[in-house]
């Protein structure tokens, strides 16, 4: 279950990212979109933040960049810290290995602790602070 409210979580965080990086740019008049970049989701969101706000030493995105990785894992290879051929996911490997009151390995697979939601949303919520902050240096 907490690997379902995880993908929720991320989910809606990506989307109201991109939300706002569109409508920053429209309120601003901005000659660049979002759409410019390349990539997508929250790593197309955050190179926005990047050229746009100057969001260039975020101290949270690291370890959004890990959590990227655990979330496509979830989607994609039913949440395993290891690829099809038996390799280590090192993004994600490394996760367990920072937080290991959050996640644990069960088998080839990453399992959810008690508090990891609460983890995650604190670093998002970090990140959201990061991003609040460069607005405001950026208001002409």
């Amino acid at each position: 279950q907490r690997r379902s409210v995880f993908l929720t979580i991320f989910g809606t965080i990506e989307h109201e990212l991109t939300k706002f990086c569109t409508s920053y740019s429209k309120r601003n008049n901005l000659s660049i979109s979002l759409s410019d970049l390349k990539g997508n989701g929250l790593e197309q969101s955050n190179l926005y933040m990047r050229k746009i706000l100057n969001l260039n030493n975020s101290q949270s995105y690291p370890t959004i960049k890990k959590i990227i990785k655990l979330r496509n894992s979830c989607i994609h290879n039913d949440c395993r810290f290891v690829t099809p051929d038996n390799q280590d996911i090192k993004e994600i490997c490394s996760l367990m290995d920072q937080c290991p009151d959050y996640f644990i390995r069960n088998g080839k697979q990453v399992l959810f602790l008690k508090n990891s939601l609460t983890f995650i949303i604190s670093v998002f919520q970090h990140y959201a602070s990061e991003i609040e902050d460069a607005v405001k240096q950026n208001v002409p």
